[in-house]
């Protein structure tokens, strides 16, 4: 299986259906990467991505993550990243109804806070998923050596915060550990990390300038100083 199916049922939760975690966007676009590299279809060296080969991979999904490496603006692991990103949730839906269609995923309409319905996907056949979970436990609490594929989708897991979907309680923080220990130094990790300290970093110059410009210069240095106490 695809590394990006097994992290798409990860970001769901079984019971309810309903996506999990954060910026799961940017987590797929890690492991629709890796999947591209394990198949041959690109390279990475030196932080850049470069394509092997563009022809036809005879898999939609695959087809979708090569063509959006093929218009990234630049071909650095982080905007590569950022790009596909961007452009995930199509693939995401279609990726959700093939998984209905086998049976994996049920449709189903859940009600959210505010009344109305939603979409929703209920886990209906748990044994794929539960391979997927099984094996991450053995690396993460039982300390058994990941395989690369495994860090990639380790890497996903820990940015966007989906350890508790599959990891008991009790071992909650000695698996966290073991993750930093696996992911710190992981290319993939730090480019995700780089791209949103930078984005950050940017909105937060934006805020500055909006509220400076809405209260005026005087207050100008107190705004800077109270966004770096409360956003450091």
């Amino acid at each position: 299986m695809l590394l990006t199916r097994e992290f798409l049922l990860l970001s769901i939760d079984n019971e309810s259906g309903r996506f999990v975690g954060v910026r799961s966007d940017e987590g797929a676009s890690v492991v629709l990467l890796a999947d591209l590299v394990r198949e041959g279809y690109i390279s990475i060296e030196d932080r850049r991505v470069q394509i092997q080969d563009d022809g036809p991979t005879g898999e939609w999904l695959l087809d979708g993550g090569l063509a959006r490496v093929k218009t990234a603006k630049r071909n650095t692991i982080r905007s590569v990243l950022g790009h596909i990103a961007a452009e995930w949730t199509p693939l995401r839906m279609r990726l959700v109804e093939e998984l209905v269609a086998d049976g994996v995923l049920r449709e189903d309409k859940c009600r959210n806070p505010f009344i109305f319905q939603n979409a929703c996907w209920p886990t209906e056949d748990p044994s794929i998923e539960e391979e997927t979970r099984s094996r991450l436990r053995r690396i993460l609490i039982a300390h058994r050596t990941p395989s690369t594929d495994d860090l990639v989708l380790i890497t996903a897991v820990r940015y966007c915060g989906l350890l508790e979907q599959f990891i008991p309680k009790n071992n909650i923080e000695a698996a966290v550990d073991r993750v930093r220990e696996l992911t710190d130094g992981h290319p993939f990790y730090r480019a995700l990390r780089t791209r949103r300290e930078k984005n950050s970093a940017a909105f937060r110059r934006v805020m500055v300038v909006i509220l400076s410009g809405m209260f005026g210069p005087i207050v100008y240095s107190l705004l800077v100083q109270c966004w770096h106490w409360f956003f450091p």
